[in-house]
């Protein structure tokens, strides 16, 4: 491998990865010869490496030109200094090269081997190029269509997918789907929900890689997550001074203005959702006892709350009623009817995405949209062992 100045590289590491760091350089195998071009008027290090003992020949050339013979392109080599066969493995040679233009120093250092016989024969190898392989340092443009953004569980598409090379051409070119290989114009599958990867690689003659991805988020079935409050109380203006934060009841009245607070655990509401989307949000509450003496206007609306609560320490002089928790909009509403007498549920609108911040939060305050029409209801509360719940519809 090849590493100018800079600590940029060209040529195959340890491991076997090609290395185009350098500019205006090319890399060509031509059966077991390794031919590496650079430009000059840099100081260079080349390292190479041996699994056993060989004789090992390297040759630094300063080319002049190309060449133009019986339509082939051959490189032009100027005045040629070469390494010593069977140099130890410790030993570093300096190589001077000079040509009539600029001048440099090659570095020459790495495993290489004692062999049986030191002081071999070199063989000055020039390779056979033709020009544009010797100046490509262009890797291949790689086209990718059909692959949509997000795509549904079981749904499929049509990919295709191909590689340009003005310079020397395509020599390689192969994609995968989530590590699968697949050819152009297959028709793939989402099977996966989740993050999904194609990947196109190509190679052109000079040996130049390029690599394209794309993601795509696959959505799985909608999933419905449920969540209980991890506090709950209401307020009563005729007993101001109560606290009603281990009530087996949640009660909304018109005579007292009865108003419920509650609010859920927020770190768990997001770490449920996680990167889907919430596509609904409904509040359900057991009924314990329906008074049955509803009007027409027995709406119910939730509100975020204004202010910090807590269960055992909130009562109507704390809660800074009647302003308390009722902005502009409500979050989510209800109606209730002298028929009800098994469960009543809110219905969340709006900008679902901000429920876990808001129900995490300061929670929700529920009250009668219009607190002095007649109608009282009781709700079983968290300490009843059947509590209001939360269910989130999320994909």
């Amino acid at each position: 491998i090849l590493e100018d100045a800079q600590g940029r590289q060209i040529g195959r590491d340890a491991s076997g990865t090609l290395e185009m760091g350098i500019p205006s350089s090319t890399y060509v195998v031509i059966g077991d010869n390794y031919f590496i071009t650079a430009p000059a008027g840099t100081p260079y290090h080349l390292t190479t490496e041996a699994s056993s003992s060989a004789d090992v020949a390297i040759t630094a050339t300063a080319f002049t030109g190309i060449r133009e013979s019986e339509g082939s392109a051959y490189v032009v080599p100027g005045p040629t200094s070469t390494a010593a066969a069977g140099a130890p493995a410790t030993t570093t040679a300096s190589l001077p090269i000079s040509s009539s233009g600029d001048a440099g120093d090659l570095s020459v250092s790495g495993a290489i081997s004692a062999s049986s016989s030191p002081g071999a024969p070199t063989t000055t190898i020039i390779a056979p190029l033709t020009g544009m392989m010797a100046m490509d340092v262009v890797p291949p443009d790689i086209s990718i269509s059909g692959i949509p953004e997000t795509a549904a569980l079981g749904s499929t598409t049509m990919v295709r997918f191909s590689a340009d090379d003005q310079g020397s051409g395509i020599v390689r070119l192969s994609a995968t789907f989530d590590g699968v290989p697949f050819t152009d114009g297959d028709v793939i599958s989402f099977t996966n929900s989740g993050k999904n990867i194609f990947r196109v690689e190509a190679l052109d003659a000079a040996g130049n890689p390029s690599v394209r991805e794309v993601d795509v988020f696959v959505q799985g079935p909608p999933q419905e997550l449920s969540f209980s409050p991890v506090a709950d109380t209401y307020i009563d203006a005729l007993s101001p001074d109560m606290r009603y934060g281990t009530s087996s009841f949640l009660r909304v009245r018109s005579k007292g203005k009865d108003r419920i607070f509650l609010k859920f655990d927020g770190v768990a509401i997001r770490s449920g959702v996680g990167s889907g989307t919430i596509l609904s949000a409904k509040l359900s509450f057991p009924i314990l006892k329906n008074w049955r003496n509803w009007s027409s206007s027995g709406t119910l609306e939730a509100y975020p709350a204004a202010a910090s609560w807590s269960e055992n320490g909130l009562s109507w002089s704390d809660s800074g009623a009647p302003s308390n928790g009722v902005p502009a909009e409500p979050v989510a509403t209800t109606s209730v009817t002298n028929e009800a007498t098994s469960s009543l549920a809110f219905i969340f609108s709006g900008d679902l995405a901000s429920l876990p911040d808001v129900l995490g939060g300061n929670g929700l305050v529920i009250r009668k949209i219009d607190e002095c029409s007649p109608g009282v209801i009781d709700l079983d509360s968290r300490e009843s062992g059947d509590p209001p719940t939360l269910t989130l519809v999320v994909q």
